[in-house]
């Protein structure tokens, strides 16, 4: 996906449309879902971790998953929460995979969030 990223910046591909988000969100939510369902997170869920593949609709996350909750990594879109502790949950997933739906519309890899 961040080859994706880099094209659309250099202005090689448009942004990326609803019809082609919203399939990919799907999936990626659905992979997550898998994941889950057997107490496992990605814990590392980035637009380098997603790889696009050219069959619409068609995405795989990266191998890279964390046992919950004996090991964590560090990704760009981490949640507030893992900020904090460091161990990963599938929460975190669920924001991440918000947090990659947000980039890809805008771009802007960070959410500003108010103090509260």
């Amino acid at each position: 996906m961040q080859d994706y990223i880099t094209r659309i910046r250099a202005g090689k591909t448009p942004l990326v449309s609803k019809q082609k988000l919203i399939p990919w969100l799907i999936t990626a939510a659905s992979a997550l879902s898998f994941l889950h369902s057997r107490g496992i997170a990605h814990a590392n869920l980035s637009p380098e971790n997603v790889l696009l593949d050219p069959r619409p609709n068609v995405l795989k996350l990266d191998n890279y998953v964390a046992l919950l909750p004996s090991r964590s990594s560090v990704g760009e879109f981490r949640s507030p929460e893992r900020i904090k502790t460091a161990v990963p949950t599938v929460g975190d997933d669920v924001w991440a995979l918000g947090c990659l739906a947000y980039y890809l519309c805008t771009l802007q890899a960070r959410i500003l969030m108010g103090d509260g």
